[in-house]
């Protein structure tokens, strides 16, 4: 075992060599991906810079990400239900009694 705590095979020694540039990688992955995120509303950024300024859109920026978090794991957890509980997918086999 490595000290990062990663299990290398005993006859693979050149793998030592890699890990840390396999380390950085995987640490700029987030920082990517935000980007990538920032890129797909930045029409909107530059018309909240340009009404609010730029602290402003720090906060908004900040707030929009948790919004699209918090609906993506919403999401998510809905399919999951979906998908594995058998009481959760009868719910909708059934129509909704008048009253």
């Amino acid at each position: 075992m490595s000290r990062s705590g990663v299990i290398r095979p005993a006859f693979c020694p050149s793998l030592a060599k890699h890990e840390s540039v396999g380390g950085a990688v995987w640490a700029l992955l987030p920082a990517v991906a935000f980007a990538g995120y920032l890129r797909l509303d930045w029409p909107m950024y530059r018309f909240v810079a340009a009404r609010r300024g730029p602290v402003f859109v720090a906060y908004f920026v900040a707030m929009h990400f948790l919004l699209n978090l918090v609906i993506a794991v919403a999401a998510g957890v809905g399919v999951f239900g979906l998908l594995s509980s058998r009481t959760f997918r009868r719910l909708y086999d059934k129509p909704a009694e008048a009253l």
